[in-house]
């Protein structure tokens, strides 16, 4: 297993979360059945009705996000922004579709141009520390994510970004530390063992290891799936 795998979920998580919000507003819009491709062809059609409607296009955008089709929400960002520079929903959204389609440079310069209209905007700047350090911009993501621990320092997620990026950098021990307050803060999160077996075995310590994964296993994770990382263990 990857624990970069892991990385990216939880990122994912955590922009969904956010985009869910919009997405909630337009549930409306939904057919019984919930046929979301619907929806869209729906708010396509209010859309070449009102093509100046920021809303019905914000509306799109967030369900293109939610189907992972990002050139389309890209491009109705891009029309949002002709009509709004500053919106910060549009900067948002095209920055996760540029990162999403390996446009790192776009994605980074669209979480920079937002965070200087929403300063401290938490989700914001964590995804800007993933793209940087996809990026090979390891300096800058250490920054961000070395500030957002001062800012939200019970917020597990932090530390489970932290460490991805110690550990892509050969850092195991800081690596360790910042997983295990990880786990610390949040227990239940299986992934969150299964990154520290890997940085176990990684040290050389296959017991702890082992313990690890059956913690995870516990937690509702498929013993399947980690069976390379049993294998390591004996």
């Amino acid at each position: 297993m990857d624990c970069g795998l892991y990385k990216k979920g939880i990122i994912r998580r955590v922009i969904l979360s956010l985009i869910l919000f919009t997405f909630l507003n337009v549930a409306s819009a939904r057919n019984a059945d919930g046929n979301l491709s619907d929806s869209i062809s729906r708010l396509s059609r209010q859309i070449e009705q009102y093509p100046d409607s920021i809303k019905l296009r914000i509306d799109k955008a967030s369900l293109n996000i939610f189907l992972e089709q990002w050139r389309y929400a890209r491009n109705e960002c891009n029309e949002i922004l002709k009509r709004d520079g500053n919106n910060p929903v549009a900067l948002f959204y095209r920055a996760y579709a540029h990162d999403k389609l390996g446009m790192l440079k776009f994605a980074r310069k669209d979480y920079e141009a937002l965070l200087t209209i929403v300063p401290g905007h938490f989700e914001a700047q964590l995804a800007l520390a993933i793209v940087n350090q996809k990026d090979r911009h390891y300096t800058a993501a250490f920054d961000i994510l070395n500030r957002l621990v001062g800012q939200y320092p019970t917020n597990h997620i932090i530390y489970s970004a932290r460490a991805s990026l110690a550990r892509e950098r050969g850092m195991y021990d800081f690596a360790l530390l910042d997983i295990t307050d990880a786990i610390k803060l949040y227990p239940k999160e299986g992934s969150y063992y299964i990154e520290r077996a890997e940085l176990y075995l990684l040290c050389g310590n296959k017991a702890a290891a082992r313990n690890d994964l059956d913690k995870a296993v516990s937690l509702g994770i498929s013993r399947g799936t980690l069976k390379s990382l049993y294998r390591k263990c004996r």
